[in-house]
């Protein structure tokens, strides 16, 4: 109810962005949020594994989550699994940006499973020219460098396509993001 007032009393303040406006009513509301947790007992509990497992037994062995593309990391993670996070960690240069791009092109070119890349290291248009190669084998050089043949033109040109119609969101971060506006981007892209 206070955001929600927030909202409205400050609807006609024209000194404000909306941004402004929607940053302070979300943190009104996440301060109204402490201390709503619900604490479940190990009845609950007992009831919500069992549903689980209930669930995952009928599934017959096919993937609970959202496939990566990959088939032995699937058989590992059953597929990224919805409310868990995943990690992948390495040192720069081993391709953990490249085997993202792959999982994020296989969820919306293959599954089409909405994707939201936020980029801290590389701009909008150095992700789309690497998902744009991955995706139609032409080489990344022959793209930064525009040296492209009339072949490499018609799969830009189909993957350009496709890419218009799926639902990938971009956030550049590149000049760096703190946690609460992370979570303000993730929650207004959701």
């Amino acid at each position: 109810m206070l955001a929600g007032g927030l909202i409205t009393s400050q609807i006609t303040d024209l000194t404000k962005s909306c941004d402004e406006i929607i940053t302070e009513a979300e943190a009104c509301f996440n301060e109204q949020q402490t201390g709503q947790w619900k604490i479940d007992s190990g009845r609950e509990l007992a009831v919500r594994l069992t549903d689980d497992l209930e669930r995952r037994y009928e599934m017959r062995g096919k993937l609970t989550g959202v496939g990566t593309g990959f088939l032995d990391l699937d058989r590992i993670l059953n597929g990224l699994q919805f409310g868990e996070q995943t990690l992948v960690g390495a040192r720069p240069g081993m391709g953990k940006t490249a085997l993202g791009l792959s999982v994020v092109c296989h969820a919306l070119f293959n599954l089409d499973v909405p994707a939201l890349i936020v980029s801290l290291e590389m701009s909008t248009e150095a992700l789309l020219r690497r998902m744009c190669s991955q995706h139609t084998n032409t080489p990344m050089n022959n793209l930064k460098h525009g040296n492209l043949t009339e072949k490499d033109m018609k799969s830009l040109t189909v993957f350009n396509a496709k890419l218009s119609k799926k639902p990938l969101h971009i956030v550049d971060a590149v000049d760096g993001i703190n946690s609460s506006e992370l979570n303000r981007v993730v929650r207004r892209a959701v």
